[in-house]
């Protein structure tokens, strides 16, 4: 595809509706709200209450060869006496189109099987060259739940209430939901499954695997609709020390490379 025509799309289209300012970091096929890792700190927050060290993370995502559509992320995550404190800041598109989102939040674990997080949002958003920077507001509350030594449960509710930037024209981001979780069939063996959607919007569904291949080194796997991905990435641990890759491949459309690591104290 045309780098300028697919440009040339995204600009007119951003005219009329805002994107989610929202964006899944380090999963595949964005199946990971039931999942336990660092990016939890975007992608189900209220994960990090389980969290007993630090942590800070960096993530970037190419989507189809375009710096132009590169989503940054940033994350930390710090635990404290009652609980976690936590944020994040994720910056999509360049200096004609782009939104950005800095997060902060609190999460607490109650009892060893259930943890919940709120968060507060600034959203910035520039629609067009002849626009200033736009602003507004939103929060975040999420869940995550353990009902078993083999299943865990996640759900994300992002952007309440609806946000708004006010221009010449109302601008409204979507209300999201995300519900999945994680069945660990073995030590070694995840399978995760995923439902999400947006204003009323038909619901995506997606799922994948998780696999140990071996000590510290997994391999994953997954598929989304929705367009259709398909995904595969690894990941590794060591030293504290948590880098991954994958790749999402959307037909007719062409690749998004992810690239992610972490460091716990």
């Amino acid at each position: 595809m045309n780098k300028y025509v697919l440009l040339l799309s995204i600009a007119f289209c951003s005219t009329v509706q805002a994107s989610d300012f929202y964006f899944p970091v380090g999963t595949v096929s964005n199946t990971s709200v039931a999942g336990y890792s660092f990016w939890a700190v975007v992608n189900n927050p209220s994960v990090t209450a389980f969290y007993s060290n630090p942590e800070i993370g960096v993530n970037y995502e190419s989507r189809f060869g375009l710096k132009e559509l590169s989503v940054s992320s940033v994350g930390l995550v710090y635990p404290v006496q009652t609980g976690t404190v936590f944020s994040s800041f994720q910056h999509y598109g360049y200096s004609v189109y782009h939104e950005m989102r800095f997060s902060i939040g609190y999460s607490r674990a109650f009892g060893e099987k259930f943890g919940g997080a709120v968060q507060f949002n600034l959203l910035a958003f520039r629609p067009d060259p002849e626009t200033q920077e736009l602003y507004s507001f939103s929060a975040d509350v999420s869940l995550y739940a353990k009902p078993s030594d083999k299943l865990n449960l996640g759900f994300n509710l992002i952007n309440i209430p609806s946000a708004k930037f006010k221009d010449d024209v109302t601008i409204q981001v979507p209300v999201m939901y995300r519900f999945g979780l994680d069945w660990k069939i073995s030590d070694s063996f995840d399978v995760l499954t995923e439902i999400s959607a947006k204003n009323g919007q038909v619901p995506n569904i997606s799922g994948g695997v998780c696999y140990e291949l071996i000590k510290d080194f997994k391999v994953l796997a997954g598929v989304a609709g929705n367009p259709v991905a398909v995904s595969a990435g690894v990941m590794y641990s060591k030293w504290n020390l948590h880098p991954g890759i994958s790749c999402s491949v959307i037909r007719q459309i062409g690749k998004i490379w992810n690239c992610s690591v972490s460091y716990g104290f």
